[in-house]
């Protein structure tokens, strides 16, 4: 066998890194040209393969019905917005009440129609106050995260990454969806569920005793993998419906 070797001056380290992207990168093209979800989404238009993930989740919990305002964490491309603005007008009855996405995300959004987009990064405070000065005071029915950080390939790492963007996302969700910490002030949301909220996290030891947090603060806590998640993925997604009116007045008890 030949040995590997450089054409150019550089180090072989360097060459040893640019012919293991080389080969990653043929991977990837090809199983992209297999991929089902990615030549449908060519078909149909969508922004990105994920968006199949949401389509599939309100499928199964009609996460939208009757909700007014969503917002999206994490949003770039804008697949998710895009399902999420064009099924809160499918099952809005007779076009009642105004209908926000708000979408969030560091990277730029094309803009979408009935999308509003706010460029940050969701986990710094300046961020927050952009989102809540765009919600003008409303409180939001449904709270969507496909937030991600950047996979290291170190399990432990990345399920750490991920509960840290899943608990920021509940964060806010306890602050802004009316079932879970303000049942004073009218009770369920607009949808009859209590509020909901859809977070990504990728499956680990670590993310047990987050369940039961989650489970302690809303009434259905479940788990879900789309059939367009990727099988050899790790990738679940919490599905959580409906506030805990216990915990809810307790935790308002402690705020004040």
């Amino acid at each position: 066998m030949i040995p590997f070797q450089c054409r150019f001056h550089v180090p072989i380290s360097l060459c040893l890194a640019h012919r293991h992207a080389s080969t990653s990168s043929k991977i990837w093209l090809h199983r992209q040209s297999r991929d089902a979800f990615v030549k449908l989404r060519s078909t149909e238009g969508l922004r990105s393969r994920s968006a199949y993930k949401l389509l599939e989740i309100d499928q199964k919990y009609k996460v939208f019905r009757g909700a007014n305002v969503v917002v999206d964490l994490g949003a770039a491309p804008g697949g998710w917005s895009e399902v999420a603005v064009k099924r809160i007008n499918q099952v809005k009855p007779n076009g009642t009440g105004q209908s926000r996405v708000i979408a969030v995300d560091v990277l730029p959004i094309d803009p979408i129609p009935g999308v509003e987009s706010i460029q940050g990064n969701f986990l710094i405070p300046e961020t927050h106050k952009l989102l809540i000065s765009s919600l003008g005071g409303s409180s939001v029915d449904v709270v969507i995260s496909d937030m991600c950080a950047n996979i290291t390939g170190n399990r432990d790492r990345d399920s750490e990454n991920s509960l840290d963007l899943c608990r920021a996302a509940f964060g806010f969700a306890k602050m802004h969806i009316p079932g879970v910490i303000r049942p004073q002030e009218g009770g369920n949301s607009t949808n009859g569920k209590g509020g909901i909220l859809v977070m990504k996290y990728f499956d680990h030891p670590v993310m047990r005793e987050f369940e039961q947090e989650l489970k302690r603060a809303f009434r259905r806590v479940n788990i879900f993998k789309p059939k367009s998640s990727r099988s050899e993925s790790g990738e679940r997604y919490f599905v959580c419906i409906g506030h805990n009116e216990r915990t809810s007045s307790s935790h308002q008890r402690n705020i004040l």
